[in-house]
């Protein structure tokens, strides 16, 4: 005849085997956390210096326009080979300088 298992109530204890289990499922979820913790410290960390580059990479393309007397936001696009830049909209319309007025008598 097979062996009928206990019918267990809330007077008995957790097996001790059971609760080593549970203990390990715990520890290693901490442990996964933490992991996770530190990825998210170096992906902040990567994301500052990211935006550090993209910070730089912005000022550089605005002195190559206001170098050239374009606004630092027209759009352009420059050959990395050889440096020509090709204008992506009509070149803005540069007022004439007024002429100096005479100085008064």
């Amino acid at each position: 005849m097979p062996e009928e298992t206990k019918k267990l109530t809330v007077e008995d204890p957790v097996e001790p085997e059971l609760l080593k289990k549970l203990a390990e499922l715990r520890d290693s979820r901490l442990r996964i956390g933490d992991q996770i913790l530190d990825l998210e410290s170096e992906k902040v960390r990567l994301m500052v210096a990211v935006r550090q580059i993209d910070m730089e990479k912005q000022r550089s393309f605005e002195k190559i326009l206001m170098d050239r007397g374009l606004p630092p936001t027209f759009p352009v696009e420059i050959d990395g080979q050889t440096g020509k830049i090709k204008p992506l909209a009509p070149p803005p319309e540069i007022p004439p300088e007024a002429p100096a007025e005479p100085a008064a008598p």
